[in-house]
């Protein structure tokens, strides 16, 4: 079996166990609240609301730190001449 053979029957089978994983979980949880009786709904939507900005604020955090070490890096490299064929 050739290597893209062997990847694409990984894939397939990874996928169907999550799937299962997933169709499980749908059919036992149908109708389960996991809030206790009184909750205030507008306490779950703000904490929701302010995981979605901690999150966007650290990936964007990410990408710039990312972005500007890779670009120190490159121009380093193109100085010298060494810039890969794939970074022109």
């Amino acid at each position: 079996m050739d290597v893209a053979g062997f990847a694409e029957d990984g894939y397939g089978q990874v996928r169907q166990v999550l799937q299962q994983l997933v169709d499980e979980g749908l059919e036992s949880g149908a109708g389960v609240s996991v809030t206790p009786k009184g909750f205030p709904a507008t306490a779950l939507w703000e904490f929701r609301l302010a995981s979605l900005g901690v999150q966007a604020v650290l990936w964007a955090g990410f990408g710039l730190l990312f972005g500007h070490l890779a670009e120190r890096v490159l121009e380093a490299e193109r100085a010298r001449g060494q810039v890969s064929a794939l970074v022109t």
